[in-house]
């Protein structure tokens, strides 16, 4: 907590500034016998460091040691006891001097690994997270950054060790987006361009003996090796006559060309996951068009409800498109999502797609 009548003392008046700075430098630095000094030092400057340490000062020149400066405070009206209640009374926070700082950052990055080690994982993922607290490498730079700053870096690290579990223990290959759900119930949150997408690179390159890939087909190679589908090119699908929206609500340029011409247009999975056509719009003016020939998998309300994330959509233009919904069997879906406001992932019903199709009908 700040002392008032000390920052007044300190911070109201201009010729404290530059003595100020150098003493926040010294203390910063941990140099508890440092000296403040100024060599063109003003009359206000003198007089004001007169007043405190009780001796006199000659411009343009001003000296004193922090140990004197010290001194003075806590003989001073203030009854400072060092250095460190000075910073705490005037700053309303500890100063901590850059050893401490250090000192501090190193015990914060080790309790950050040693938290997620305690927890059961393969021999390769605790190699990793070894790698990365005592080498500061494999993915660290990644984590450096938010380790003390953002709860979520403890999330990407447990996230991506735990897919590196799964992988390192798996003998058949599996989609990104499933191993990603199965990690964080969230089927994007190991894509490419998220942070943990970008840690899980890492991962992947420790464990095969890799270089991180910068370019493409490199890291769809590593996803490869590593057990990991990622194939965005066969991935695709056809439509023609959709209204494709991008996500500040403008209907993409190009789709807008095809659909205006009444031609075919191909979508591969990464340009669908850069729209905003919800899939319940896409069903419902699919079932307009179709009407009973067209038929509803997994979308009831018991699906949703079981796909249901802990994510927003805080998309205003995403969920207006839930509220022209027509067709009376996505009706009570849309009504649904409209009060929770939380997507609902379809990999959530992989058991259930799988049932159907290995029993049809």
């Amino acid at each position: 907590m700040k002392d008032e009548a000390l920052c007044r003392y300190f911070t109201n008046f201009p010729a404290w500034e530059r003595q100020l700075k150098q003493l926040r430098k010294k203390s910063l630095a941990g140099y508890s016998d440092g000296v403040i000094q100024l060599k063109d030092a003003s009359d206000a400057e003198c007089q004001a460091a007169e007043g405190l340490l009780g001796r006199r000062f000659v411009p343009p020149r001003l000296r004193y040691k922090l140990s004197d400066f010290e001194k003075a405070l806590r003989a001073s009206r203030f009854a400072v006891t060092d250095m460190a209640d000075f910073w705490q009374r005037l700053d309303g926070r500890p100063l901590l001097s850059n050893p401490l700082q250090k000192a501090v950052r190193q015990d914060a990055v080790q309790a950050f690994f040693a938290a997620e080690d305690a927890l059961p994982h393969q021999p390769v993922t605790r190699n990793w997270l070894y790698a990365m607290a005592q080498d500061k490498s494999n993915g660290f730079q990644l984590l450096a950054p938010h380790i003390e700053t953002e709860k979520a870096a403890a999330h990407w690290l447990h996230w991506v060790c735990c897919a590196l579990d799964r992988l390192a223990t798996s003998s058949e290959p599996e989609e990104l987006a499933l191993c990603s759900y199965a990690v964080s119930t969230d089927p994007h949150a190991l894509d490419g361009q998220k942070p943990a997408g970008h840690l899980l690179l890492h991962a992947l390159a420790y464990w095969k003996g890799w270089s991180v890939p910068s370019l493409s087909r490199d890291r769809l190679a590593l996803y490869r090796e590593c057990g990991l589908m990622l194939d965005d090119i066969s991935c695709f699908t056809v439509q023609r006559g959709l209204i494709l929206a991008l996500p500040d609500g403008r209907e993409h340029p190009a789709c807008a060309q095809l659909r205006q011409q009444e031609q075919f247009c191909l979508l591969t999975s990464s340009q669908i996951s850069a729209l905003g056509a919800e899939g319940l719009a896409i069903a419902d003016r699919l079932w307009q068009t179709y009407g009973d020939r067209f038929h509803l998998w997994h979308m009831t309300l018991q699906d949703y409800q079981i796909a249901l994330s802990t994510k927003p959509i805080s998309s205003s233009s995403r969920l207006s498109q839930l509220e022209k919904v027509q067709c009376p069997f996505l009706q009570p879906v849309a009504q649904a999502i409209l009060h929770q406001k939380q997507t609902g992932y379809q990999e959530a019903l992989v058991e259930r797609y799988r049932s159907d199709l290995v029993q049809p009908g």
